[in-house]
């Protein structure tokens, strides 16, 4: 009887300890699935990062300083204010771009002109009606939403375009370029009588054939003679 009991405890003792050291094992074998799980979700995670870091580079506008500074070499000049989409990495470092070579001396490779340090689109900015548009087209530009689209021409604005429409749809540009000059009426001149080589419609030809993308310029009547405002919108 003894016996039999000494047996049936070591029987107890031995299925005891392989339960545990089964238990043991299947933890380890839990702790390697979640971290094998944990791996593949941080490598995800980086993967999706890189995508949108690709996409995002693959859309960013690019300025090409030297061709933009030769454009714009023994032409008008005017004071240059820059404003760009609150909290928008690309329209700020576009910016940027565009104040560090157009107000950069001659004598360092940049255009000379006076330009004013990029700010953020005033959230309580009114333009009054503007009386006249134009717009400068890059060669590769679809326009869809505008027939038969004109270059350097007057043409009817879109709604989206109006100066009561939110500064994320008024400023997009056309084309997704996200560009817009602001300046005065004489600048722009008439639908009779366009002038020739004023300072916006240079900067904007400049813009155009350096960066490969749309401007579209709007006069301003609040805007003085001497002024044009570059608006970098978002990048669509």
């Amino acid at each position: 009887m003894e016996s039999a009991n000494l047996r049936l405890r070591a029987d107890l003792e031995r299925a005891t300890a392989e339960s545990r050291a089964k238990q043991v094992e299947l933890e380890k074998e839990q702790q390697k699935t979640a971290q094998a799980q944990k791996e593949s979700a941080d490598a995800q995670l980086s993967l999706k990062g890189y995508v949108e870091r690709v996409a995002k580079n693959a859309f960013s506008r690019r300025l090409d300083g030297k061709q933009f500074v030769q454009e714009l070499q023994g032409k008008p000049q005017a004071s240059v204010r820059i404003w760009y989409k609150p909290d928008d990495d690309e329209a700020y470092m576009f910016a940027q771009r565009v104040y560090g070579v157009l107000g950069s001396p001659v004598n360092d490779g940049g255009a000379g002109w006076q330009v004013s340090a990029p700010e953020h689109i005033p959230s309580t900015w009114e333009t009054p009606k503007h009386g006249l548009s134009k717009i400068e087209l890059a060669p590769d530009i679809k326009t869809p939403s505008l027939p038969n689209p004109p270059s350097i021409n007057t043409f009817q604005v879109p709604p989206e375009y109006s100066p009561e429409a939110p500064s994320g749809a008024r400023f997009r540009g056309i084309g997704g370029s996200g560009l817009t000059l602001l300046c005065s009426p004489d600048m722009l001149g008439s639908p009779n009588s366009p002038p020739k080589d004023t300072a916006v419609l240079v900067l904007s030809a400049a813009l155009v054939s350096s960066s490969g993308l749309t401007v579209v310029t709007e006069s301003d009547p609040s805007l003085s003679d001497d002024v044009i405002i570059l608006v970098v919108g978002q990048r669509r």
